[in-house]
């Protein structure tokens, strides 16, 4: 039974010296100590700052997923507007569907679209393409507007003509007022004929109507142009009077014979004095 108090002088007697060991030991390496404590502040400043970082590039990550490997941004429909005569819809459909369908509409480049379109219809005037989002494209097409009527002079057809020259079918009976251009060269329908006179053309038409001239056909012969007004009257000019002008002058002959209650017959203005003839 007195064993017991042996035993334990004995215990305290070695946790005693267990402490002055490990207090000797730190006594006798303070650097060890001190390296510890430098590698664990380095460490939890490591992961202090590495924390935001890894934030940021798991949002980025998830972003770009979701933008351009989920099919969120697919497009999915194409709508066509604004075609109504010279360009055929379903054409226009047909191709911006084969190339869209399926593509990532925050990839797609709409200028190549828009060039492409162009290209295959000519009788797209202007042409806008919008990006409905999450997954629509919006094409809306302006045609070109017929401003006459042309045939060659030797054929019996006649044909739609805008303000570019280009030529846009055959004209239909709600075109059949408008004035007529004979032509001396060749016509295809979606090709362009001579640009050199439709820029004279066009003021001959824009003019007559402002000088309230009824316009019905014009011709074009080396130098000079030969129209047809109110039905019947031929004028005959070239580049000694600018078109205004010339059109104020034949507004004026024509409004003065109807004050005299004559008939004018033909119009010469290539000359210096104009050259009327009555009937």
């Amino acid at each position: 039974m007195r064993s017991l108090p042996t035993r334990k002088r004995k215990n305290r007697q070695n946790l005693s010296l267990s402490k002055v060991f490990l207090s000797h030991s730190f006594e006798r390496n303070p650097r060890v100590s001190i390296k510890l404590r430098v590698i664990l502040r380095n460490f939890l400043f490591f992961i202090k700052n590495l924390l935001p970082v890894l934030v940021v590039i798991a949002l980025a990550y998830g972003l770009y997923y979701f933008a351009y490997k989920s099919e969120y941004f697919h497009i999915k429909d194409v709508q066509v507007q604004g075609t109504y005569a010279f360009v055929s819809q379903s054409d226009v459909y047909t191709i911006s569907s084969n190339l869209l369908i399926n593509q990532n509409i925050l990839s797609i480049e709409t200028e190549t679209l828009s060039e492409n379109l162009r290209k295959n219809f000519l009788g797209i005037k202007n042409l806008q393409i919008k990006k409905s989002y999450p997954n629509k494209i919006l094409i809306i097409v302006a045609e070109r507007v017929p401003i006459a009527q042309i045939k060659n002079i030797d054929t019996e057809g006649s044909y739609l003509i805008d303000a570019d020259g280009y030529i846009l079918g055959i004209v239909a009976d709600n075109y059949s007022d408008l004035p007529l251009i004979v032509y001396d060269g060749e016509i295809f329908i979606g090709r362009f004929i001579d640009f050199n006179i439709v820029p004279l053309a066009l003021e001959i038409i824009n003019f007559s109507k402002s000088e309230h001239i009824d316009l019905s056909s014009m011709s074009f012969k080396g130098m000079d142009t030969t129209f047809y007004t109110n039905g019947k009257i031929e004028t005959v000019m070239n580049g000694t009077r600018e078109v205004r002008e010339s059109m104020k002058i034949v507004s004026e002959i024509i409004e003065n014979a109807r004050t005299d209650g004559r008939t004018v017959k033909k119009i010469d203005l290539r000359y210096d004095k104009v050259i009327v003839l009555y009937d």
